[in-house]
Order: structure tokens, then C-alpha cells, then sequence
């Protein structure tokens, strides 16, 4: 695992200094600069559109470097000619995927967070966002809030959609590894046979769901009736989790069948 974050490490630290960098821009640009200078200025203009064009570039960029680097490294270390070394070392398959699961996910959510950081980076620069102007006693009030029973309960759904999230992003990218390891055992095409495989997965998913929807629709909503409000929030966000959970496991071990049984490299 460590190799693996040394390994993403040197693509994705220089991306997000570059998005931070592009941030300070904005803030010191639509801050200081602007504000000082003729609206009507064609350069004010241009080098407004370019710094918020990159800006925003550089969002759907990061986010696309970081899901992409998840599945590029599967592909590189596991089903390419790399494959060959991977497989002769003393580290069991099932490690191997939960290491690219794991730094995949984490590179993800990181993203996630610094796309967020940086919006603050241009608000606190261009000073549309004071830390003097924030008014501190109704901040306590909301902290206080929180250990309220309702507001318990927003704080713990906060908890589980945050829970949720990082789950739905390793079910993603399981997904894709599922799909690929499935392709890979092809002998000609694996590249096209990786997006069939990853069509049917889909399918075969949605057909499950839609029936289970249909099964369980009703007694479902005869329990959660009887259930207090509390009691029927935590059902609720527990069954979602114990979905993506499920899909987890489920895409994890057909993964790690076709690694040990079916793989070509060949």
C-alpha cells in the first residue's frame, strides 16, 4: 500500500497545488486587481475569463485525474505486462485489490475536499469571506444545536451520508475493477470486452434492484409506519449503507475469482 500512495502521490500532489495556485490567482486577482482597475478594461476581462475558465478546468481535471489514476493503476500493475512481477510477489490478491480500492478511494475523497478548500482559498483572498465579519456567538449557538436531540440527528445524518459517499465512490471503482478483470480473461479484445462486461454488471444490477424494489416496497413501508421517526432515520441511512456494502462485497469477489481463475495476460 505504501507503494501504491508513493506511486499516485507524485501525480495527484502536483495537480492539487496547481488547482490551490490557480485559486490564490482568482482571489488575488477578483480582490486586489480588480477592484482597482477599469471595468471596461479588456485585459481585466480576459484575465478574469482565463483565471475562472482554468479554475474550472482545473476542478473537472483533478476529479478526472483522480478516478482515472484508480483504474490506470489496476490496469498498469495487475492487467498489463506488469501483471507479470505483481502476481509473483509474496502479497495475496485480495491485498493487492484492497490497496488500489483503498488509495483509489482515498485519492478520490481527498479531491473532494480540496475542490471545497480551494472555493474557500478564493473567498478568504479576494476578501468576499472575513473571518471578522462571522458572527461567532450564533456558531455556537448551531454547535449547541447539534447535541440537541434534533440536532443529533442531523449531526449523526451528516455522519452517514459522509460514510456513505466514501462507500459509494469504492463501489465505483470495484465496479470498473470487476468489469475489467471479467474483460481481461477474454484472449482477444479486452478493452471492448471490459465495457460489455461493465454493461452487463449494470444490467444485472438494475434488474436486482428493480425486483427488490418491487418485493419489498410494501412491507417495508408497513415496518417503517410502525417505527418512530428516530428509529425508521437510522433504518433508512443503515440500509443504504448495507446496500453499497453488499454491491462492495459482491463486485470485490467476482474481482478476485477472475484474478485467480480466469486472468489472461497473455
Amino acid at each position: 500500500m505504501k507503494y501504491e500512495f508513493k506511486a499516485t502521490k507524485r501525480i495527484m500532489l502536483p495537480a492539487i497545488i496547481v488547482l490551490f495556485l490557480i485559486s490564490i490567482f482568482n482571489g488575488v486577482f477578483f480582490g486586489v486587481i480588480e477592484p482597482h482597475i477599469s471595468k471596461n478594461n479588456i485585459f481585466v476581462n480576459l484575465f478574469g475569463g482565463v483565471g475562472m475558465t482554468a479554475y474550472v478546468l482545473g476542478i473537472i481535471g483533478i476529479f478526472i485525474i483522480s478516478g482515472l489514476l484508480a483504474l490506470f493503476r489496476f490496469y498498469k500493475s495487475d492487467l498489463s505486462n506488469e501483471g507479470y512481477l505483481t502476481h509473483t510477489l509474496p502479497v495475496t490478491i485480495s491485498k493487492e485489490i484492497l490497496s488500489k480500492i483503498i488509495i483509489g478511494t482515498f485519492w478520490i475523497v481527498v479531491t473532494g475536499i480540496v475542490v471545497m478548500f480551494s472555493i474557500f482559498v478564493i473567498l478568504m483572498v479576494s476578501g468576499a469571506l472575513n473571518i471578522t465579519d462571522i458572527d461567532w456567538t450564533s456558531f455556537k449557538e448551531v454547535i449547541n444545536a447539534i447535541f440537541t436531540e434534533e440536532g443529533g440527528l442531523a449531526f449523526i445524518a451528516i455522519i452517514y451520508v459522509i460514510i456513505i459517499i466514501i462507500l459509494g465512490c469504492s463501489s465505483k471503482i470495484l465496479n470498473v475493477y470487476a468489469s475489467m478483470a471479467i474483460g481481461f480473461s477474454a484472449k482477444k479484445n479486452k478493452i471492448l470486452c471490459s465495457f460489455g462486461a461493465y454493461m452487463v454488471l449494470s444490467l444485472i444490477l438494475t434488474v436486482i434492484t428493480t425486483v427488490a424494489g418491487m418485493v419489498l416496497s410494501n412491507p417495508l413501508k408497513a415496518m417503517m409506519s410502525t417505527l418512530s421517526n428516530a428509529a425508521a432515520f437510522h433504518l433508512l441511512f443503515i440500509g443504504v449503507i448495507l446496500y453499497i456494502l453488499i454491491l462492495n462485497a459482491a463486485y470485490f469477489f467476482i474481482t478476485k475469482y477472475m484474478m485467480e481463475n480466469r486472468l489472461n495476460l497473455e
